[in-house]
């Protein structure tokens, strides 16, 4: 984005301008190696080099125009994924908001919540987790989808696939945590539960890993004001993540910044 940045500067100053002018010569010549990163870096934002002698549209707006660019790039290659992944244990994601960086990253910011638990919950939000579900996807060659279970609930003689589902809603192992989340979000939202008891496990994800952290959940609190009781319920969300995936066998990578790339 520097790199077009400068560029742009550069190529709209008046003509004769000594900074103009050296623009003007050195991207003609496309051996140049400042050129050769000029337009790797179009066609990796904007999917083509335009050409490189004239200012691109929108002398006010070039910086949105890059930044809507790179937005439609970052979410075709998202729909390519999850449209790859639907069918191969991750068909949760073909029913989820596009990613978004606001919300729970400004929390982030300001400290509010904890860093490794927004990892969690970044992970899994961006299908880049460590269970069973995505690890044996990446297998050569792949584990069948329904051979990628889970360790804990074998062991107890209940055969599942370990998806995200599986990890923040069913698996027993995490019921304890589980229950003190459900438990502190119905003392924070009275009408929690009409929409929670009502929800089929796709809906119960979309509210705890979506709405509550980017503070669309549309409840009343019981005491104080919305945006504390908002804060309040992401950090309750946050907490069982990082609490469970700290007893996972795997994700628990996540807490030490190893999670592999989905």
């Amino acid at each position: 984005m520097s790199t077009i940045a400068f560029w742009d500067r550069m190529i709209r100053l008046p003509n004769g301008r000594l900074g103009k002018d050296i623009m003007a010569e050195a991207v003609k010549d496309v051996d140049n190696p400042f050129t050769k990163k000029l337009i790797a870096a179009m066609e990796a934002v904007f999917g083509q080099s335009p050409d490189l002698s004239v200012a691109m549209s929108g002398r006010h707006k070039f910086k949105a125009h890059l930044a809507a660019a790179q937005r439609a790039r970052q979410y075709a290659a998202w729909t390519a994924h999850t449209s790859k992944h639907k069918a191969n244990g991750g068909g949760l994601y073909a029913s989820m908001p596009r990613p978004a960086f606001r919300g729970f990253v400004a929390k982030q910011r300001n400290r509010q919540h904890n860093d490794t638990d927004i990892g969690v919950l970044m992970n899994l939000r961006l299908h880049s987790h460590c269970l069973h579900s995505l690890t044996g996807a990446q297998c050569t060659p792949p584990t069948p989808l329904g051979m990628r279970t889970c360790a804990a609930c074998n062991a107890l003689g209940n055969r599942a696939v370990e998806d995200e589902t599986h990890f923040v809603l069913n698996c027993p192992v995490y019921k304890g945590e589980r229950e003190t989340m459900l438990e502190r979000l119905r003392s924070i939202y009275p009408k929690f539960d009409d929409q929670w008891n009502i929800s089929n496990d796709i809906q119960k994800m979309r509210i705890l890993l979506w709405s509550i952290p980017d503070e669309t959940a549309p409840w009343r609190p019981r005491d104080g004001t919305l945006s504390t009781a908002r804060t309040q319920a992401t950090g309750t969300v946050l907490r069982f993540l990082g609490a469970a995936a700290k007893r996972h066998p795997t994700m628990r990578n996540l807490m030490f910044g190893r999670a592999p790339g989905a």
